[in-house]
């Protein structure tokens, strides 16, 4: 197993209820304890494996990964999730994010700020202190989450859909209850504004399709563990 011995920063990260990290102490000391643990239904779990922290990836990743080995300029989490639990606060990343689900299902909640509209004959209004922040990787309070300037839609994935969370995007995801569930996440630097922008768009439509192609190997592999167990 590529994790045994390494379940530990930086190749894992463990949440609780609401994504809160646990303490080391309450942290699995094998895979087949954290198997355990995503398995057991009276608290909310979750795991996050950094797949780009390891000298290789596993499979089925590796195969589904094989079109962006070696990962130097992207990040691949695996976030896997028993009923009802989140594996991180609500959040903003730093890079565009692809998504593939590949077991169960997610509730995803994704906001972005309202664009005002600018009028050339005012003077520009101050950047809120909202704006300024999702451009980092950042967590986001109730309070901040209850501002009007934020639009916010739901969306439940199941195994095989893929979507982009662009960046500045304020995101977080939970297991459909009475599901565990797994999902893989691509992080790849955002489009500049040097005239690449629009082969990067291009970029991350090949890459999604790629994915969605890919995705029919991991899930069936899933699926088989699963039987197995």
């Amino acid at each position: 197993e590529p994790f045994d011995a390494k379940l530990r920063p930086p190749h894992v990260k463990v949440a609780g209820a609401g994504g809160v990290p646990l303490e080391a102490q309450a942290w699995p000391e094998s895979v087949d304890d954290a198997i355990a643990m995503i398995e057991q239904q009276s608290e909310p779990r979750s795991m996050v494996l950094l797949l780009e922290e390891l000298e290789a990836a596993p499979s089925p990743f590796a195969e589904m990964l094989e079109p962006f080995l070696p990962l130097n300029d992207m990040t691949a989490h695996v976030y896997v999730s028993n009923q009802g639990a989140s594996a991180l606060k609500n959040h903003t990343d730093v890079t565009e994010i692809l998504v593939l689900q590949l077991l169960g299902r997610k509730e995803w909640l994704y906001c972005r700020e309202r664009e005002e509209v600018v009028l050339p004959w005012l003077p520009a209004a101050a950047k809120s202190a909202l704006s300024a922040k999702t451009s980092m990787c950042k967590t986001y309070e109730a309070d901040e989450m209850a501002l009007e300037s934020l639009e916010c839609s739901r969306v439940i994935t199941a195994p095989g859909d893929v979507f982009h969370l662009p960046r500045r995007t304020i995101h977080s995801a939970r297991a459909v209850a009475g599901e565990m569930s797994v999902h893989l996440t691509l992080g790849m630097k955002s489009c500049g504004i040097d005239g690449s922008g629009q082969g990067q768009r291009r970029e991350l439509a090949d890459t999604l399709a790629s994915l969605r192609l890919a995705s029919v190997t991991v899930v069936e592999a899933i699926g088989r563990w699963r039987r197995r167990r």
